[in-house]
Formats: structure tokens, C-alpha cells, sequence
């Protein structure tokens, strides 16, 4: 983890420069097929580009990264809805039940961590909308199935693959249907 976390720090200032053009082709195709509302958590917000998209959007958005270099970037993109939050996906400090949308885009990777599916769960109001982007790799349909399986045991449905060759990342849209009643 530390490495990855020194990997983006070095890159903070450069990232839009380097994967702009990508990440916009994501949030574009994203947003096209369903436009949020109300309260919304970026989770893995780095510099804040999708913030750009949602700020029009939305009522209050709220980014979290775990990378402090990548959120003084985000900084300057900050609307009066919008706040910036130091913090770990894994330990959201975020009350229960509290956004409409939750997007996680190109967080996940081929060694994602389950338990992560948990605390965004907890997070999401019932009937709210979660969206995650999984960075293709060597693994992806057992990585794929096993991610729509824990969705599925955390009180998920609706739950749609969006797969275009243009974009780099499988999409994930769910929508969460109710509170678990078996702990994962």
C-alpha cells in the first residue's frame, strides 16, 4: 500500500496531464447513462476531476482520497458543495446511510480487498446508487463474479455491467436495494 501511496503522491501534479483524457471518457459514459443527485461520495477522488462533472450536479459532494498530495490537488477544483477529506476507503468516516451516489472510479484494481464492498454499503442510503470502475487485468471475470457475488450478499441489484473497448475499465452500476441480513 505504501507504495502505491508514494506512486500517486509523486504523480499528484502531473496526473491530469498523464490520464485526464482517460478519466473523462469514464466520467462522460457514466454520467450519460445515469445523472446523480442529492448527496454524493467520490471515493478514490484524487484530483478531483469528476468533481468537475458533478459540482453542477449535485447538492454536496464529498471526496475522499487517501493520498494528501492528490487531495491539495482536488483543492482547486472545490465548489461551495463540495468537501475534501484525508482518508482510507476501508475506514469510511462517513455515518451510515448518508449518500444518494457513491462512485469508487479506477480505485479498484485485480488485488482488490472485499471488505472495502462493506463500509461503502454502509455508507449508501437504501434505494442509493453505487458505481465502481474495475481496472481490466489478467483476473478480471473471477474478480468480476466474486465483486457481483458480495454485492449481491450486502442487499445489491439491479446490478449492470457497462463494458466499451474505448474505456479502460469494466463499469460497475448497483443499486442498493436493502440492508444485508448476513455478515460478510
Amino acid at each position: 500500500m505504501e507504495k502505491i501511496l508514494n506512486l500517486y503522491s509523486q504523480l499528484s501534479k502531473s496526473y491530469d496531464v498523464l490520464y485526464g483524457e482517460e478519466q473523462k471518457k469514464k466520467y462522460e459514459l457514466i454520467l450519460h447513462l445515469e445523472k446523480p443527485h442529492g448527496i454524493i461520495a467520490d471515493l478514490g477522488c484524487g484530483t478531483g476531476m469528476f468533481l468537475d462533472y458533478l459540482i453542477p450536479l449535485c447538492e454536496f459532494i464529498v471526496g475522499l482520497d487517501l493520498c494528501v498530495e492528490m487531495v491539495e490537488v482536488a483543492k482547486n477544483r472545490r465548489g461551495d458543495n463540495v468537501d475534501l477529506v484525508v482518508g482510507d476507503i476501508h475506514l469510511l468516516p462517513f455515518r451510515s446511510s448518508v449518500f444518494n451516489y457513491v462512485y469508487s472510479i479506477s480505485v479498484l484494481g485485480n488485488t482488490i480487498d472485499h471488505k472495502v464492498l462493506r463500509p461503502i454499503s454502509d455508507v449508501l442510503k437504501p434505494h442509493g446508487v453505487l458505481v465502481l470502475t474495475l481496472i481490466r487485468g489478467e483476473r478480471l471475470d473471477s474478480i468480476l463474479y466474486s465483486i457481483i457475488d458480495r454485492l449481491k450478499r450486502l442487499g445489491f441489484g439491479r446490478i449492470t455491467l457497462v463494458d466499451v473497448p474505448e474505456i479502460k475499465d469494466i463499469i460497475i452500476f448497483s443499486k442498493h436495494i436493502k440492508k444485508s441480513t448476513v455478515e460478510i
